[in-house]
């Protein structure tokens, strides 16, 4: 089974245009100067063009990564649909800007309930947002669906 987690800054239409670092600094080594701006770029149809068929979980947990154009007769068009065009069963992907401690505990009990329970992709979602939901009334904080539904899946569900 072959996981991919990725770390990326979503940038859809005209946001393409803002000047964007686009690089995950906490993945370049120490000192390394920062990629230039269209090195550090990788979009939607790029993705769409690799060959990710041996990919069974894309887990896209940075801002918006849900997010795309839509397009009359063929839905959303963004990071999602690319990845699933190039091979990856199943994609998780953010609906909005989702809280750093949300998507660190989200992040923690999902791979702990698909490596550590080996639960299916679906019970691994659900079970870690039905999680979060259960902590944040266990301790009397705000029970609104954006501190734990922003994380949804798409894909093949085994």
């Amino acid at each position: 089974m072959v996981w991919l987690p990725f770390c990326c800054f979503l940038l859809v239409g005209e946001d393409r245009a803002r000047d964007h670092p686009g690089d995950c600094p906490a993945e370049r080594p120490a000192g390394a100067a920062p990629l230039g701006r269209e090195a550090s770029i990788l979009t939607a149809q790029q993705i769409a063009s690799l060959d990710l068929s041996g990919v069974d979980w894309a887990v896209l947990s940075a801002c918006n990564t849900g997010n795309g154009e839509l397009h009359d007769g063929e839905g959303v068009l963004g990071l999602e649909r690319a990845f699933r065009v190039a091979g990856a069963r199943s994609v998780v992907v953010t609906l909005w800007p989702v809280d750093d401690d949300v998507t660190r505990r989200f992040m923690h009990e999902l791979y702990a309930q698909r490596l550590g329970r080996h639960a299916s992709a679906a019970d691994a979602v659900w079970n870690s947002a039905h999680m979060l939901l259960l902590e944040r009334r266990a301790a009397g904080k705000s029970t609104h669906p954006w501190y734990w539904a922003g994380f949804v899946g798409s894909g093949g569900w085994e």
